[in-house]
């Protein structure tokens, strides 16, 4: 079986070492990855066919940039969900309150991006795509506030 089209996926390595969403420049990335920095612009080029990302590499790039996009490219062209759920291990009654109003924000996006493409009358690709990708946001919005219940567990 051949992999699905990887322009995703490349453009998704180049994004994360030059567009890093930690604010994290592609030399710092590359210096705390102890990469030579050249080396690592040649493994995120996507017009560059003779060097290659390693899993391990991609793993420690993406979780010093703090920028999951390689991950998130690699599920939508294996099928999978990809979806960030941050760290809480304890919150406040008003972040609590918040993640939940978070939560139903995003379910009410969902809602409209399916209303939009069924009003159109003809259901596309692109509509489709909008609304997986709404849809993701929900089951991590969701699960964020699920994270942050389990951060307020006490069984003493």
């Amino acid at each position: 079986m051949q992999a699905p089209d990887t322009v995703d996926l490349d453009q998704a390595k180049y994004d994360v070492l030059h567009h890093a969403r930690s604010g994290q420049g592609a030399k710092t990335i590359a210096r705390l990855m102890g990469a030579n920095y050249g080396t690592l612009c040649n493994k995120c080029n996507p017009h560059v066919d003779t060097h290659h990302l390693t899993v391990d590499e991609a793993v420690s790039l993406q979780y010093i940039a703090g920028d999951g996009r390689i991950h998130e490219a690699e599920g939508v062209l294996l099928g999978r969900a990809s979806i960030p759920v941050g760290h809480h291990p304890e919150c406040s009654d008003v972040e609590l309150l918040d993640a939940w109003a978070k939560w139903q924000q995003e379910l009410g996006e969902t809602a409209g991006a399916l209303r939009e493409a069924l009003a159109e009358g003809r259901l596309s690709a692109a509509h489709v795509r909008r609304v997986r990708r709404e849809m993701f946001e929900d089951f991590g919005a969701g699960l964020e506030l699920l994270q942050r219940l389990e951060g307020l567990v006490d069984d003493d």
